[in-house]
């Protein structure tokens, strides 16, 4: 008996749009309305979507969906013209780079909590990514710079200090799609603003979409969208 062929592996191949949503929705228990409520979505090719809605909005769902880790209830996702589903979420997720609101940080040196997922990068490459994140002048005030060992749950870094991390982890990876959530929510004007011109810079090469509710981080987007209640509101195209 012949053996069963692989399910296709969803990854970075040619084609103008990279994930489409076709009608997704997502409930979760105990709750009356859903978190995201027939959704459609392309996200093409080196490109900078920015999300834009209020907390509750149904942004972090949106970035599971994408990222593989939520399958919806009704509606399909497609990377590279295949569905995503459980078999071939993971991966997908190979080809991801994600910068939570609160990124998982170990007990460690920071140099290897900005190299988790990228155990071959370099001290170059680290530092690099460090400073497109906005974290390289913190990392350069504590007391070993790279080498500083700090707690699990970044212990010891304030709530920016951490978001800069996870940022610069996601950096690092230069994956075939970033997905970034309220990448500006805890840092200071200097920090917000190398995270925006590092997330504009992209544009061209890799895909990014930014779940926001920072309208700074709009002038630079290639097309905002507007979510609420799990809803597109107002799509619209950036004009450049």
């Amino acid at each position: 008996m012949a053996t069963p062929s692989p399910p296709a592996r969803p990854g970075p191949e040619d084609g103008e749009v990279l994930v489409r949503l076709a009608g997704v929705t997502v409930r979760y228990p105990r709750r009356s309305v859903p978190a995201l409520d027939h959704v459609d979505l392309e996200l093409r090719r080196g490109e900078l979507v920015v999300v834009m809605g209020a907390s509750g909005a149904g942004k972090s769902t949106l970035a599971a969906v994408v990222l593989g880790l939520v399958t919806p209830d009704d509606g399909t996702v497609e990377v590279n013209g295949r569905i995503l589903d459980p078999v071939t979420a993971d991966a997908w997720r190979h080809h991801l780079g994600w910068a939570p609101q609160r990124p998982a940080l170990v007990h460690g040196t920071v140099a290897a909590n900005i190299a988790l997922g990228r155990a071959d990068a370099s001290r170059a490459e680290v530092v690099a990514a460090a400073a497109a994140a906005g974290a390289d002048a913190f990392i350069g005030d504590l007391p070993d710079g790279y080498d500083t060992v700090i707690g699990d749950g970044g212990r010891g870094l304030s709530a920016g200090q951490r978001q800069r991390l996870g940022l610069a982890r996601a950096f690092l990876r230069d994956a075939a799609l970033l997905v970034v959530d309220e990448p500006t929510a805890h840092l200071d004007p200097v920090s917000a603003a190398v995270v925006a011109a590092t997330l504009a810079e992209r544009r061209g090469g890799r895909t990014t979409i930014v779940l926001t509710h920072d309208p700074d981080l709009v002038p630079d987007a290639d097309r905002v969208v507007h979510l609420a209640d799990g809803r597109w509101t107002d799509p619209t195209e950036a004009t450049r």
